[in-house]
């Protein structure tokens, strides 16, 4: 499909005419971290508003593929699953094409704003539509496309290691992975089923040691029973012994297959702006005027120092105050000859709206907790933590190009027409590198805060699933009926649910996942006892 028809798809559902849809003022999703954009996106997609969200989607970015994504995602929510495939596949083929940026994008982004580059999707944002593809194509009843984005996930995800050299703690998908390998398993290749349940298993290994998660109920047995199948004992053997699992089963007194649950519990932290104005001595002005290279260079070493201080050692409300008035503070700083860098960063805030505990129930019986297998806030946090140090060399030689250039303007200025020339030229150098300095914060803000499971053998036939989601643990639950499941003898049926809640989320899990990041080469970690 082309581009302009996918966009057009994912702004299309309902009949929406008229100005951009805002969130309410009293909306849950309101929020001063939270852009207006991904906020509407938010209250409305949970409103179940096809309407507003058609209008929101069409005109509320610029950027072609946040609106392909977003498209994609909520007309997954409505069930509107072909459409879904059209616009995240349109919005597969755009990331692509900006995987490798431009040279004339990097140029601007170094000299104005991270902003003016293309959007270009992190590799779990990539993973995840996939997932979508997946669960689009089972939901239509086509096991053989869904094992076609299976194999591309696994053909993105091998891509990306190579190119990154493992040197990045999200190399692999859990869920994503055990996903595939299930529905390789349904398709009837159960070699492929091995290698991508090796693939889930070493990514749990990373799931466990950096976010304290464990595998769900099951898994282990899976991937014993397929390598005794495959024909790889020792394997199995590691597997056995890890997991806890017996090698041999006793044979099921019925026929009986698999059912899969996957709960997308709230909203994935989201992208939010942290800004901080750096004084530079008169001192460093002058060497920075001189236009010596070595000059620059210690200046650069010295504002290096100062901003990790500063960032360290002034509180988020500060900075917070700082940047609402940064009109006053440019205005005061040039009046009393203090020059300033103004420096922008990115940084996750999770406000997951997420329910507590989610439990499924089968025929009204056999209740049991979905278990979170991936935690999509911490994951994405930790990846762009990893990455800060190349963020912050060019957010500092950005502002350190933008001031040489506007002591060089003042410079001209002052020569030309005098003092006051020169002071108004600065003002309006300092003003225009303020205002230009803007973080990133653009993201595929529909994604869930953290994906749960539960896994059921059952006889086959047909079974009716429900969901219990309760605020609180032990409180009240409401209750989600996702309707009948046909279960076939040896092979796998997948439902999913989004719910939300009132719960922030995970903060301890949140916070751990970036505690301990090691930002040149992350260590590769080991399977835990």
């Amino acid at each position: 499909m082309r581009l302009g028809a996918a966009l057009a798809l994912a702004g299309a559902v309902g009949c929406a005419s008229g100005p951009n849809v805002r969130v309410p003022p009293n909306s849950p999703f309101a929020s001063r971290t939270l852009g207006a954009y991904d906020a509407a996106l938010r209250h409305y997609v949970v409103a179940g508003d096809s309407t507003a969200l058609a209008t929101i989607v069409r005109s509320g970015t610029q950027d072609s593929l946040i609106r392909l994504l977003s498209g994609g995602l909520y007309l997954h929510r409505l069930g509107r699953y072909e459409e879904s495939n059209a616009a995240l596949q349109a919005a597969e083929a755009l990331a692509e094409d900006r995987y490798t940026k431009s040279v004339s994008q990097n140029v601007a982004a170094f000299m104005v704003s991270d902003l003016v580059v293309d959007y270009t999707p992190p590799a779990l944002e990539r993973a995840m539509i996939h997932y979508y593809g997946m669960i689009n194509y089972l939901a239509l009843g086509n096991l053989e496309e869904a094992l076609v984005e299976a194999r591309r996930v696994n053909a993105y995800l091998d891509r990306y290691n190579r190119d990154n050299g493992n040197r990045r703690s999200y190399s692999n998908d859990a869920l994503v992975q055990y996903l595939a390998g299930l529905l390789h398993w349904t398709g009837g290749d159960d070699n492929d089923a091995l290698v991508s349940l090796r693939q889930a298993d070493a990514a749990f290994d990373a799931h466990r040691a950096r976010y304290r998660i464990t595998p769900p109920d099951g898994f282990g047995q899976d991937l014993v029973r397929f390598a005794d199948r495959v024909g790889v004992p020792e394997v199995a053997d590691e597997a056995a012994a890890t997991y806890g699992v017996a090698r041999t089963a006793a044979p099921a007194a019925v026929p009986t297959g698999e059912l899969m649950v996957v709960v997308e519990n709230g909203f994935i932290a989201h992208r939010m702006e942290e800004k901080i104005y750096i004084p530079i001595t008169r001192r460093e002005k002058r060497a920075l005027g001189s236009g010596s290279i070595d000059s620059v260079i210690g200046v650069t070493a010295n504002v290096l120092v100062r901003t990790l201080l500063f960032m360290n050692q002034t509180s988020a409300e500060a900075r917070s105050y700082l940047r609402e008035y940064e009109g006053l503070v440019v205005l005061g700083s040039t009046v009393l000859d203090a020059d300033l860098f103004s420096f922008a960063w990115t940084r996750y805030e999770l406000d997951a709206h997420a329910a507590t505990e989610v439990t499924v129930a089968i025929d009204g019986d056999a209740e049991r907790g979905a278990t979170v297998v991936t935690d999509l806030s911490a994951i994405a946090s930790r990846d762009y933590e990893e990455q800060k140090p190349k963020f912050l060399a060019r957010m500092i030689a950005r502002g350190l190009f933008k001031q040489v250039a506007a002591l060089k303007a003042e410079a001209t200025a002052r020569e030309r027409g005098g003092a006051v020339a020169g002071f108004l030229t600065r003002l309006g150098s300092q003003a225009a590198a303020t205002l230009s300095e803007r973080a990133d914060t653009r993201s595929w803000s529909l994604l869930p805060a953290e994906l749960r499971v539960v896994r059921f053998s059952l006889p086959a036939g047909t079974h009716q699933v429900t969901l219990r989601v309760r605020e609180e643990t032990g409180g009240l639950a409401r209750v989600i009926d996702l309707g009948p499941v046909e279960i076939r003898p040896n092979r796998l049926a997948v439902r999913t649910a989004f719910v939300t809640g009132r719960s922030l989320g995970d903060l301890r899990r949140f916070r751990a996942a970036t505690a301990q990041v090691n930002y040149e080469t992350p260590a590769v970690q080991k399977r835990e006892p």
